[in-house]
């Protein structure tokens, strides 16, 4: 039996989920919504990516008739790779950002003495 290369990051992500159920730890529950978000907006991408091909083919043609700058097979590589590179920034800004704000909440910047109404603005 065969597996795509799409198959394998799959299952992989859900035996990750599965480890990081099992462990103990705060922060488990965002990490796996942040996975689970990532991974929908990366997917929603590279599928709305990847029907460029089959509705707009002059976006891939070269200057002179007959030319492509894109096979289908190498539009796939492109989207595929471009879908991992989204993922992973996606996953880096997010856990830097939740990152960045607990840490001004344990420091107090969101105390309603800090700003009218309590609620702090930078």
């Amino acid at each position: 039996m065969r597996i795509t290369k799409r198959q394998l990051k799959r299952i992989i992500k859900e035996e990750k989920r599965k480890l990081l159920r099992e462990s103990v730890t705060d922060m488990v529950d965002f990490e796996i919504m942040v996975e689970d978000a990532v991974e929908t907006l990366a997917a929603q991408f590279a599928d709305s990516m990847f029907t460029l091909m089959d509705e707009d083919p002059e976006m891939f043609a070269g200057p002179d008739e007959g030319d492509v700058r894109s096979t289908p097979e190498e539009w796939e590589r492109q989207v595929q790779a471009a879908q991992q590179e989204m993922a992973e920034r996606l996953t880096t800004e997010i856990n830097r950002t939740m990152s960045q704000v607990e840490d001004r909440l344990h420091g107090g910047d969101f105390h309603t003495g800090n700003a009218p109404g309590g609620r702090f603005t930078r």
